[in-house]
């Protein structure tokens, strides 16, 4: 669906800079768990409402709990983030924990840096497209495993997704960002992606 949206240049500056903002999201993760961490290239595509649900479901491992923290921010670039980890990436984020942080659930774990990997994820790329993004209090739920998280409808006409992994010493992270957005924050992207191929590459 990427191809039908964004033409070449549009795709290959969105992945530039989200390659950007990335980075310094899994730096601001590693020095959380006081750990070395390093991040594969994600894999980033625009995706349909439905393919979105769709990949919720393929992703829910029976018998096993997900986690899905999700978080809206507004500006001109605005919509909603959802974080999706399944339970043996939740497992090896509490493994990686500091001695003080030992306590907390796993579901308290999970929102906290999750939540602090998508909104330094999406502040990082607002300021690569100069604008500000402001953020209102994350929430999470958790399916454990017969169900998709019922209960959550979304009503966006545009979901960019990140698929990557968080290579830590001894354990691997695999992470599933989506950065849901209506048809005028869509627009908008674009345009920006644009204003910053003539900015730097022309």
């Amino acid at each position: 669906m990427s191809q039908e949206l964004l033409d070449e240049i549009e795709q290959d500056c969105l992945q530039e800079l989200v390659n950007l903002s990335y980075g310094k999201a899994t730096a601001i993760i590693a020095k959380m768990l006081d750990a070395f961490a390093t991040m594969r290239v994600p894999n980033i595509s625009i995706i349909s409402k439905d393919e979105l649900t769709q990949r919720l479901v393929d992703a829910v491992v029976p018998n096993q709990k997900s986690y899905l923290t999700i978080q809206v921010f507004k500006g001109e670039f605005a919509g909603e983030t959802l974080f999706f980890l399944g339970d043996a990436s939740a497992t090896n984020l509490v493994k990686h924990l500091k001695e003080s942080q030992e306590n907390e659930s796993v579901k308290d774990v999970v929102m906290e840096l999750t939540n602090m990997a998508t909104s330094s994820l999406v502040r990082e790329f607002g300021k690569l497209l100069n604008t500000e993004v402001f953020f209102e209090e994350p929430a999470i739920y958790v399916s454990d495993g017969d169900k998709l998280f019922g209960e959550l409808e979304f009503s966006y006409d545009f979901v960019m997704l990140i698929d990557t992994v968080m290579e830590f010493k001894e354990q691997n992270i695999h992470g599933e960002v989506f950065i849901m957005m209506h048809e005028k924050t869509f627009k908008w992207l674009k345009e920006s992606l644009m204003e910053v191929v003539k900015k730097y590459y022309s």
